[in-house]
């Protein structure tokens, strides 16, 4: 069986969105970018998940090996301001 890119990292990085949809193609287009133009540590995966997110988070759920930190990149209409960062609080 082959492991998943991002066992034994300590976080992932999840660019989330459709490119078909506008500004929905905001979370692929930051994965895309970190991975072109940044040298990254060892210890981080970025991917570049599409609208597949829901599946890569219950196969992380399911694993023994789990990223310490996940970091999901997306573009949300929750009343937020453009380009406002926050964090979701999920304890």
């Amino acid at each position: 069986m082959v492991e998943p890119q991002w066992h034994g990292k300590t976080t992932l990085i999840l660019g989330c969105g459709n490119w078909l949809c506008g500004d929905d193609g905001f979370g692929p287009a930051v994965a895309q970018r970190l991975e072109a133009e940044f040298t990254l540590p060892d210890d981080v995966c970025v991917l570049d998940v599409g609208t597949s997110v829901r599946e890569i988070l219950f196969d992380i759920v399911l694993s023994a090996q789990r990223p310490a930190k996940i970091i999901i990149i997306d573009a949300v209409d929750c009343q937020r301001e453009a380009g406002e960062l926050f964090l979701l609080d999920i304890e």
